[in-house]
């Protein structure tokens, strides 16, 4: 199908694709605009998941900051317990 010497080629150029290169062409266009689109929907998932996590793990160290304020105070506020500073 493909022209192997240089004035073949030449011609097989100045002609256009054959028809079967053609459709050979539009076919694989199409599966990459698929795959495309399969990345797109993919990719979107991934950030939606990704502003999940990112959404639990504020509230983490929301938590974590106010267990650690509560820990301090206590620390702070109790009796040495005979502990000399």
């Amino acid at each position: 199908m493909f022209p192997h010497n240089s004035r073949k080629l030449k011609t097989w150029l100045r002609r256009g694709f054959p028809s079967a290169s053609r459709r050979w062409v539009a076919n694989v266009k199409a599966e990459f605009e698929g795959i495309g689109e399969a990345g797109k929907r993919g990719f979107g998932k991934a950030s939606r998941e990704m502003e999940i996590a990112n959404a639990k793990l504020a509230r983490f160290v929301r938590c974590a900051k106010i267990a650690a304020g509560i820990i301090l105070i206590l620390l702070l506020c109790l009796p040495n317990h005979g502990m000399e500073r």
